[in-house]
């Protein structure tokens, strides 16, 4: 079978398509992957085939208005409103270039920020599957994300807060892909009933790559919604300056925030550098797409890059921003958290996160050096915590979300 997966976002959204790509390529599919042109090796590295999708989300995320986006916080409507201008900007190129990788395939499998993907696979006749990384369905178990967190089941809040939310998406994706739709097949506008109400759900496959340890289905999702566990890739690759300096003294603690651009960056290397003195601990940065850069900090590693797969169960804390990747690959290290969300579904991973009791989380924008020593402390003197976070992580390998 021929299989087009078509992805948007950043690192954390694009490697559980990777997997998958890797898993049924072993199957003897053939597989190609539509995605930003900074995943193309990586890409090419599994076996499958890239084809381009234009716009950098990285570039979008490093300037005034994704500075505003990353600020929003938990606010919905800060939130909806810089994401719409960049999908009413990029929603037409990327529904093009879909349709171009497509090219006589079986089968669409598209993430969350494809707006268009259940209408190409009508246009084409072939079945469509969109995976979810965060949880958007609406159930009556747990409120919509970014609105208002109660504790306790309210179930008539959590049912009308999904409407609310469905109804925003909807709004997010209305003008740019209503413009993609009259261009390209001669369609109307987008119509919430036929894309957003329970009928229209019905006409796709939903997939969450999540664990069911983590999250449970909820008991009101109907069947064509299904929760499988991670999707984790296998990379063995070696990095040996980074294995020197583990092993140089007491396990370090690893800091990285994925994705999310830090405006901030003199200020983030001293709260780091002060807490780690404060409580006479190591650190590895993972610079990712932070721009952070420093050649010369005390008991301090600073790369680009860290294999989460191979090294995350050598440190004795992850901090993290909660995306939906690092999030799950701390889960599976068996290592505990300090989540430090920023916006969107990384609050609900920092929620999570504390649920389960094997890590602690604070906002990002609230960070210092003394509320970051206080929950190193509050971690290391806390052996339920450690308990907690080795036996999710025991769970969690005894899993196969790709099978």
């Amino acid at each position: 079978m021929k299989i087009t997966f078509a992805v948007v976002g950043s690192t954390g959204d694009v490697q559980p398509f990777i997997a998958l790509g890797d898993a049924l390529i072993k199957r003897g599919h053939r597989i190609i992957i539509a995605t930003h042109k900074q995943f193309e090796q990586t890409v090419i590295d599994t076996g499958a085939e890239f084809s381009l999708i234009e716009g950098n989300p990285q570039e979008m995320l490093d300037g005034n208005r994704g500075k505003k986006w990353l600020n929003s916080g938990k606010s919905i409507f800060k939130f909806s409103y810089y994401l719409k201008s960049f999908i009413n900007e990029m929603a037409e190129e990327v529904g093009d270039s879909i349709l171009k990788a497509i090219n006589g395939s079986d089968m669409l499998i598209y993430s969350t920020l494809v707006p268009m993907g259940k209408e190409i696979g009508e246009y084409l006749n072939i079945p469509t599957i969109c995976v979810f990384l965060q949880p958007l369905m609406p159930t009556t178990e747990f409120p919509a994300m970014l609105v208002p967190q109660f504790t306790g089941r309210f179930t008539i809040y959590n049912k009308l807060s999904h409407k609310i939310a469905s109804f925003i998406f909807y709004k997010i994706f209305e003008e740019g892909v209503s413009k993609w739709r009259y261009r390209k097949m001669g369609l109307g506008p987008l119509s919430y009933w036929d894309s957003f109400s329970k009928n229209a759900e019905k006409k796709v496959e939903y997939f969450y790559p999540i664990s069911h340890t983590i999250m449970k289905k909820p008991h009101d999702w109907p069947d064509n919604i299904h929760t499988t566990g991670y999707w984790f890739t296998t990379n063995d690759k070696e990095d040996k300056e980074l294995e020197s300096f583990i092993g140089a003294g007491e396990k370090p603690i690893y800091i990285g925030f994925g994705s999310m651009m830090v405006f901030e960056k003199e200020r983030l290397l001293n709260t780091i550098v002060q807490a780690m003195d404060n409580t006479n601990n190591r650190a590895v940065i993972c610079t990712g797409w932070s721009g952070l850069e420093h050649t010369n900090l005390k008991n301090v590693f600073i790369t680009p890059y860290v294999n989460h797969c191979k090294y995350f169960d050598k440190f004795m804390m992850i901090i993290h921003h909660g995306g939906s990747g690092t999030t799950a690959s701390a889960f599976r290290s068996g290592i505990p958290q300090i989540v430090l969300p920023f916006f969107a579904d990384q609050f609900f991973w920092a929620r999570t996160v504390k649920k389960l009791n094997c890590g602690l989380s604070d906002k990002f924008s609230l960070l210092n050096a003394d509320i970051l020593t206080k929950m190193i402390n509050n971690i290391s003197g806390n052996m339920e915590i450690g308990d907690n976070a080795l036996k999710i992580a025991g769970y969690l390998k005894n899993e196969n979300g790709l099978k």
